[in-house]
């Protein structure tokens, strides 16, 4: 059958209704080999010649819909994926759903780094909800951050296509035990969601339901501002009852990818980029689902390069001892077996490892991670006795008995389900067809697929079972689709509710919102105005040209040789408002020359010392001052006396050592050890004051940190190693971990002076970094601040570290020396140092 046939037909199938199926949903297909990659509308891997397409093996109206972005799955084949940083699934998914996402996950997310915006049940169910309450308070109140209760961002009704979509990306990487759970606990939350529903929406009729009604309106303004609350009602909503459903309600909560789903579910902020209409929610991103660790399939291919060998291992032992079907189906003949036998053996190396690895690929994404482990130890098993069994008869020394023979598995799709369950369908073709398995054909087999593909009008389609296929497997995808069908109507029956829910608060928040707008009329403008003028006369006597002139020398100094003018034009930065005090400030810092060489960017860099591209070097000034990020590290959270013999000691064992530098020491505050009764004193203070359970949430570290640098560059391998980077290494009870300098491009300045505000700020350090660099003051940021601390953010390390000596020289007119830091200053540093707090004291 040729390809191209293959894809018109797919484009008819995609765009039309056939006559009695469904019209399929977003769906993709594998081809057999690269070159016949395209989209249509299946998952399918198959390994046998490329002719044959991998989109006739399936009953048209059991089709598999549940990979939304199985787009990106054709990339996995092709090239392997970094643990750490694992791309986005779908790019064009991505770009349409970027606002979305960016509201969403900046309120689900304790951290500002969209790549780690999975929230984590363990964290939330451990903070109590007056804190959590506090937390999210705090981060809507942050510039830039996007509010999902705002007007531009009202969550939307999803479409049924959605919540088919969010049944998909979670069904094939759990087990259907968690699908029951979340079932349990979504028909709990729609109730609650119904009640409340009832009390918003009915007519108060008497004063008590007036009054309910009141009270529950200024309840929801608080919880359902973000969707934090929601989703651990949601999560919360069954309690376990016996013993039973404890070990269910540990595995939900060990799945924090599955709460991030389901909050941007029903989050179902508008699509804005829809031309058609503006209420459209906006599809279902995976990107930072990608990104988190415990996702089923970055938790299956952990173990990919042993997997891939023990499926090809398998393969050749299922030439020696052919697998089947089922009872009812046997090999052919000998000499067909004699021909798979040869086709096997005339594949290149290349070709065989490229098939395993597709399938291991594919066995990664549609299997729960304890079902993957199963079906890999089942092959393993069976290679390893097919293996020993070939062994005792090659051996003419051994005379073995034939009881003694080891047991070899004969029925793949009866072992299969055992190990697989739920998710058997999803895996049965592609792992028969792996294994050269003759699977049965129903009575229209492929020959009049082909006369019926062949013709020009997709209605003559046959409207039975297409291909090959078998009963069990049917009947698994009846069960699949029809807890498929229940869940997704919940979920949208829920979220409709829940968006209904959000407009009664919503338009109780808008009414309050006029009445306090009319109110601030009333008071006096002028308030504001004379508050930023007293400000800024603190700059000189004349204000306004002290203005002016601060405003040209920051134009001057971020102009670069060509006359272009980087960073943001000052006169434009936020003016309007309060202007914060004791603020901390971000500021990026920009190269206004090349003189780094490939150090200019962290992209190049990278690539620099990876040894992938020729390495341009800086110019002798800079590159002389600046040392090889190959050969150094930064040591954390190490002890408050730590010394540099003692430093150097340790870490001499990973390689000869070039220099020591530490950082954060305070001699002049330490009392020195502690005798065992001052420990034992400080342990009941800390019991009764209840500071062992808060350190053990917050306290990460203590402020006393080091850079090392090696002489060459296996010492720096050895001391990056993933056993010191994350479980590190025990100093005197202190867990110190390592961070390759390559990670680190940030300076923290502490300790600055009062009355310094933030356009001061930025033409001072832009004076001290010029022509190199330009300092611009970040645009969430008031031009006015008062600023107590700030960080800056560089390109790389190496640009980092030439800064890092240039403000040494940074000077202000106050008693208190400024600090400037590699690493932030914990809030509890003095309790470090004065050893109110220590391990010891735990």
């Amino acid at each position: 059958m040729k390809k191209s046939l293959l894809q018109e037909t797919s484009r008819k199938l995609c765009g039309k209704r056939v006559s009695g199926i469904t019209k399929p949903m977003t769906n993709h297909v594998f081809y057999r080999n690269k070159c016949e990659k395209a989209l249509s509308t299946t998952n399918f891997i198959s390994f046998s010649k490329g002719k044959e397409v991998a989109a006739i093996n399936y009953p048209f109206g059991q089709r598999c819909r549940y990979m939304s972005s199985s787009a990106k799955l054709m990339d996995l084949l092709d090239e392997d994926i970094s643990e750490e940083t694992l791309a986005p699934l779908d790019e064009n998914t991505s770009l349409k759903s970027s606002e979305s996402e960016q509201s969403l996950l900046s309120l689900l997310s304790d951290d500002d780094d969209l790549s780690n915006a999975s929230l984590s049940s363990t964290e939330s169910e451990k903070t109590s909800p007056k804190k959590r309450k506090r937390k999210v308070k705090k981060r809507m109140s942050k510039p830039g951050k996007s509010n999902l209760i705002a007007k531009t961002n009202a969550p939307t009704q999803q479409s049924k296509a959605n919540a088919h979509l969010l049944f998909d990306n979670i069904a094939p990487h759990v087990d259907r035990n968690v699908l029951n759970q979340i079932l349990e606990r979504m028909k709990d939350f729609e109730q609650q969601l119904e009640s409340e529903l009832q009390v918003l929406e009915g007519d108060s009729i008497s004063k008590a339901s007036a009054r309910q009604k009141k009270t529950l309106t200024k309840k929801k303004l608080k919880e359902y501002k973000t969707l934090l609350g929601e989703i651990d009602a949601f999560y919360s909503s069954s309690k376990p009852k016996g013993r039973g459903k404890k070990k269910q309600l540990d595995v939900l909560a060990e799945l924090p990818w599955v709460k991030s789903l389901i909050a941007q579910f029903f989050g179902g902020i508008a699509n804005q980029s829809n031309d058609e209409s503006g209420n459209a929610p906006a599809p279902l991103s995976l990107d930072f689902v990608w990104r988190d660790q415990k996702f089923t399939p970055n938790m299956n291919r952990k173990s990919k390069k042993e997997d891939i060998a023990i499926l090809m291992h398998a393969r050749e032992m299922s030439l020696e001892s052919p697998l089947f079907w089922s009872n009812n189906q046997r090999r052919k003949a000998d000499t067909d077996s004699k021909q798979k036998h040869q086709e096997h053996f005339e594949k290149p190396a290349e070709k065989l490892e490229e098939e395993a690895t597709a399938l291991a690929t594919l066995l990664a994404f549609r299997l729960p991670a304890e079902s993957y482990r199963n079906v890999i130890e089942l092959f393993k098993t069976y290679s390893d006795n097919v293996s020993q069994n070939m062994e005792q008869d090659n051996d003419e020394d051994i005379d073995s008995p034939q009881g003694e023979r080891l047991e070899v598995m004969k029925m793949i799709l009866p072992n299969l389900g055992k190990e697989s369950g739920f998710h058997l369908h999803l895996i049965a073709m592609e792992v028969a067809e792996f294994f050269y398995v003759d699977i049965p054909k129903q009575t229209r087999g492929d020959s009049s697929l082909e006369e019926s593909l062949s013709e020009d009008n997709v209605n003559n389609l046959p409207l039975s079972s297409l291909g090959r296929s078998d009963s069990r497997i049917n009947e698994a995808w009846d069960q699949w689709n029809e807890v498929r069908d229940e869940l997704a109507d919940l979920f949208l029956s829920a979220q409709l509710k829940y968006v209904r829910l959000q407009k009664a608060v919503r338009k109780g928040e808008v009414e309050k919102g006029e009445k306090k707008k009319k109110t601030e009329k009333k008071e006096d403008t002028s308030v504001e105005e004379n508050e930023i003028r007293n400000i800024m006369i603190k700059y000189s006597s004349d204000a306004h040209q002290r203005a002016e002139d601060l405003i040209a020398e920051l134009n001057r100094l971020r102009t670069t040789e060509d006359g272009d003018l980087v960073g943001i034009n000052p006169a434009d930065r936020t003016r309007v408002g309060r202007a914060p005090r004791g603020a901390h400030l971000q500021f990026e810092c920009l190269l206004l020359k090349n003189d780094f060489g490939s150090y200019s960017n962290f992209e190049s860099a990278t690539l620099a010392d990876m040894e992938e591209i020729e390495i341009i070097k800086p110019i002798d000034e800079i590159e002389e001052r600046i040392p090889n990020a190959r050969r150094t590290i930064f040591v954390d959270n190490l002890p408050i006396d730590m010394t540099r013999e003692e430093l150097e000691y340790l870490y001499s064992r990973c390689g000869k050592i070039e220099s020591i530098e530490l950082f954060n020491l305070r001699p002049d505050l330490d009392p020195g050890e502690l005798s065992a009764k001052q420990t034992q004193a400080r342990r009941k203070k800390n019991r009764m004051s209840g500071k062992k359970g808060a350190t053990k949430v917050r306290n990460v570290r203590s402020p006393v940190y080091a850079i090392i640098k090696f002489e060459n560059d296996e010492g720096h391998k050895r001391a990056t190693l993933d056993a010191l980077r994350i479980f590190g290494m025990v100093i005197r009870k202190f867990q110190a971990k390592t961070h390759p300098a390559r990670n680190l491009n940030t300076l923290f300045l502490e300790n600055i002076p009062d009355q310094l505000f933030a356009m001061d700020l930025e033409e001072k350090l832009s004076q001290l970094l010029h022509p190199q660099m330009y300092v611009s003051l970040g645009p969430e940021h008031h031009m006015n601040a008062q600023v107590k601390s700030c960080e800056l953010q560089f390109p790389t390390f190496e640009t980092a570290y030439y800064a890092y000596q240039q403000l040494q020289q940074l000077e202000f007119d106050s008693d208190e020396e400024i600090q400037i830091q590699w690493m932030k200053t914990p809030d509890n540093a003095m309790a470090y140092w004065t050893r109110d707090f220590c391990p010891n004291t735990l």
